[in-house]
């Protein structure tokens, strides 16, 4: 049997593949961290808060989106992000096995 290994407060890694730390449920793999993730995307001055009081627009050409991936079990955020509707998950985790 495999021992987990903490990935950040909300996963963990046994194996290949990544669960979550508050309900167990399976959300990706090594090579798709956030494959079974349920991911809300809105523009991001509807999510934005009142961190977004410009449009997005006066400063670049691409739209802008408030990005999301929770848990599929407990609906715990794992990914928050601002980005352009274009981009795929900026941020990444690199999971390599430990010797």
């Amino acid at each position: 049997m495999s021992k987990s290994q903490r990935l950040d407060d909300n996963l963990y890694v046994l194996g290949d593949k990544v669960y979550c730390t508050r309900c167990e449920a399976l959300v990706g793999a090594a090579d798709s961290w956030l494959k079974y993730a349920l991911t809300t995307e809105r523009p991001a001055q509807e999510r934005g808060g009142s961190l977004m009081r410009a449009a997005p627009s006066l400063y670049v050409d691409s739209t802008i989106v408030f990005r999301q991936a929770c848990c599929p079990g407990c609906l715990t955020a794992l990914l928050t992000e601002t980005t352009t509707d274009s981009d795929q998950h900026v941020r990444t985790k690199r999971i390599t096995a430990q010797q």
